[in-house]
């Protein structure tokens, strides 16, 4: 199936510029085609004999916009003063000779 690029395409076979005309499988020419990459060439057929499927009814989604988020506060966590006071002090005190 031959399709004319929309946009920049890349892929196996090389990489290709918008308004490029290339041939493709026929299933992957349908999904660049329903996609909005590609627009189908006037002459392109399908590879086999069965009849292209109609294409699915656009169905939009509604939107939904989302709540933002509360900040949320996070808790210093508090130095570890008096296990390191008390490390220094007996450190200190071994070298001292004895300890408190």
């Amino acid at each position: 199936m031959k399709v004319k690029l929309t946009n920049q395409y890349c892929g196996p076979k090389g990489s290709f510029t918008p308004g490029s005309i290339i041939e493709v499988e026929y299933g992957e020419g349908q999904q660049l085609i329903i996609g909005g990459y590609a627009e189908a060439v006037a002459d392109a057929k399908p590879s086999h004999a069965a009849k292209p499927a109609a294409a699915a009814p656009v169905v939009e989604a509604p939107v939904v916009e989302a709540a933002p988020e509360p900040a949320v506060e996070v808790p210093a966590v508090p130095k570890p003063k008096a296990k390191a006071k008390a490390k220094a002090k007996k450190a200190k005190a071994k070298r001292r000779g004895g300890a408190k």
